[in-house]
């Protein structure tokens, strides 16, 4: 949690004009990436609810709903944990160093590229 709260330092910092293509600095990168997470992360959320819509169809029963409702919802409560987790762990291997904000942003932004991937997957194919 200390690492969210860093980030959400870097957010709240003064902003200005800030061309992405040419970060240099690691509070810039930092920022730049926290700006792409917000819409990969909105992108999840978009195709979360799709994947919810699936089930939510007047052809599927009732009792096949809730339980698919109910593991989808625990599946992005775990991904969520396993998303922080895992970025936490890379914020503390850089932990000594100023790329541990940028290194821990990048860690969130794959982490929810690859989501974003599963979802599509599961409301296109059904399954992953």
């Amino acid at each position: 949690m200390k690492s969210l709260f860093l980030l959400a330092l870097l957010i709240a910092s003064p902003t200005y004009a800030l061309d992405c293509e040419t970060a240099k600095t690691d509070l810039d990168i930092a920022q730049c990436e926290l700006r792409a997470l917000e819409k990969e992360d909105a992108a999840v959320a978009t195709e979360l609810q799709r994947v919810q819509a699936i089930f939510l169809q007047p052809d599927v029963r009732e009792e096949d709903r809730l339980d698919a409702l109910k593991a989808i919802e625990a599946a992005q409560n775990a991904w969520e944990a396993f998303r922080e987790v895992d970025c936490q762990a890379v914020y503390a291997m850089n932990a000594t160093g100023t790329i541990r904000h940028p290194a821990y942003a990048m860690c969130l932004r794959f982490h929810s590229k690859q989501r974003l991937m599963q979802l599509k997957e599961l409301s296109e194919r059904g399954s992953y």
